[in-house]
């Protein structure tokens, strides 16, 4: 009889900063994070804006990649944050802000996940709160 073990691709040491238009909230995956809320201002959004989720410690196993999502209170994916560099993610406001409405709150998971995409089929993967966002006037 043999048994199959799945070993975890990264490490619970990490912690990621998640940082627009001169604010930033830290949280480690390892945390509930719900307490954690990033506010962004529509009127702020400069042209060339990021929301930018930088992660520290990072230590991925090779074969598996890091993403960072946004949903909203009824568990639709918004928007995904592009690899802007190693270990740092991000979107444009411009790209973001317009999709996000007043006064829901909307919350940033990260998720890794294997490269190969059948092995991702059969990896049950939880994704983890980073921080919640909420957009003003």
């Amino acid at each position: 009889m043999s048994i199959a073990v799945a070993v975890c691709g990264f490490s619970q040491k990490i912690t990621i900063t998640v940082s627009a238009q001169g604010k930033s909230v830290s949280a480690s995956p390892d945390d509930e994070n719900n307490d954690k809320v990033l506010v962004l201002q529509r009127s702020a959004a400069a042209a060339a804006a990021h929301l930018v989720a930088k992660v520290n410690k990072e230590e991925i196993s090779a074969g598996w990649k890091r993403t960072f999502v946004v949903y909203d209170n009824e568990d639709k994916e918004i928007i995904t944050l592009d690899s802007m560099k190693t270990n740092c993610y991000g979107v444009p406001l411009q790209a973001l802000l317009p999709v996000l409405q007043q006064p829901k709150q909307y919350a940033l998971y990260t998720i890794v996940l294997p490269e190969d995409p059948q092995k991702a089929m059969e990896v049950r993967i939880a994704r983890q709160l980073v921080c919640k966002i909420q957009v003003t006037d």
